[in-house]
């Protein structure tokens, strides 16, 4: 009939479409270049497969608080996941939820090589609905550059490894030559590891711990890359994460700027909360929160350690400096402090910072987080 609308398209039909768009020509038998008839790369198939499937139900002791998020996990095989102490560790949480503290803690405690933070995927990974073409099509070329220069640059690495004279915007092409042709999101999470593993050879560690709060949004691209790696996420309360956000607003608007106004920030603060309750009960996963490392629960401290392949008691916060000056750019004075313990600061900032009202705010809007429990 004349003016009929066409039946919506399926989710895996308009993929197909965007991958017969998106694909380079290929040649063909008489050597004429038209459309690639190859089949949909690996990630294209588990893209399609991810939307359209029912997701998996959650097991565990906390199934019941992950629901049906336990579907959005995408783990690696348990054979991946190395049974000795680990050597590809990521820590994430939300900014200002003590990221730096328990990246201090556990880079001493399982004896890994730790650098300022990467930023690695959110330099090399362009925004939505661009970062769909980086993840299944291919990077950006200066992106790729970019990411690595910035890496090499902020911990002096070129020279430590070998290329002293090597230029900061030229350090990744001097350490890596094969840089300027990697296209592939697998082939640049591998030179990742390779750069981090390097580095921590030089520096006579046997791994390294990577720590970028963000990180936290690409743990299925780390996961389909670097299916060795486990990962510690750090939950803090929603009220004392948002006040402590402020507070680096307010006294480092430069850096602190693009969290926006109070409703912004709160938004900011439920999306890290969320990503975290996905990750309940993966098995490369664990979550620790913040109370529990300030009031230096052993009971839990026993468990982390056990799941880095560490010994009972390793991570002995009695006995850890919790500080250190090398993970800290110059551009980030909010990290220096002078004491070298933990300490608990909980409620503190909320209660002088805000009104009543904007207390009110706060509470009424944060997604409550205390039925998830470290572990």
């Amino acid at each position: 009939m004349a003016g009929r609308r066409p039946p919506p398209l399926s989710v895996a039909s308009l993929m197909a479409q965007c991958q017969a768009l998106l694909l380079p020509p290929a040649a063909n038998s008489n050597g004429r270049f038209g459309l690639m008839a190859a089949a949909a790369p690996a990630g294209l198939a588990s893209l399609s497969a991810d939307v359209a499937a029912p997701p998996a139900q959650a097991s565990g002791p906390q199934a019941g608080a992950a629901g049906t998020h336990a579907g959005l996990i995408h783990e690696p095989p348990a054979a991946a996941l190395a049974t000795g102490p680990v050597n590809q560790l990521f820590v994430t949480g939300c900014p200002r939820s003590g990221t730096t503290l328990l990246q201090s803690i556990l880079a001493q405690a399982a004896g890994l090589h730790t650098l300022k933070e990467t930023h690695f995927f959110k330099h090399l990974m362009r925004r939505r609905p661009l970062r769909w073409i980086d993840r299944h099509i291919q990077l950006d070329p200066a992106r790729v550059q970019h990411c690595f220069n910035f890496i090499i640059s902020h911990n002096a690495l070129a020279a430590k490894l070998g290329v002293p004279d090597a230029a900061p915007e030229q350090a990744g092409l001097a350490l890596y030559p094969e840089l300027a042709s990697i296209r592939r999101l697998d082939a640049a999470c591998a030179l990742l590891d390779d750069l981090l593993q390097r580095s921590a050879q030089a520096a006579g560690y046997a791994g390294w711990l990577e720590k970028s709060p963000e990180h936290l949004f690409f743990i299925n691209d780390i996961r389909r890359h670097m299916p060795a790696a486990r990962f510690v996420h750090i939950l803090r309360d929603g009220p004392d994460t948002v006040a402590s956000l402020v507070d680096a607003k307010r006294k480092y608007p430069e850096s602190w700027g693009w969290i926006g106004n109070l409703r912004s920030t709160v938004q900011l603060y439920n999306r890290y909360a969320r990503a975290i309750r996905h990750q309940i009960a993966a098995r490369d996963s664990f979550i620790l929160r913040y109370d529990d490392l300030t009031a230096q629960n052993q009971t839990v401290m026993t468990q982390l350690a056990r799941f880095l392949g560490l010994p009972d008691g390793a991570i002995d916060l009695a006995s850890i400096d919790t500080y250190r000056a090398d993970v800290i750019r110059p551009d980030e004075p909010w990290k220096v402090r002078s004491e070298r313990g933990i300490i608990n600061t909980s409620g503190q900032k909320f209660h002088t910072l805000f009104t009543a009202h904007e207390q009110e705010f706060i509470t009424q809007n944060i997604i409550s987080t205390q039925d998830i429990l470290s572990g």
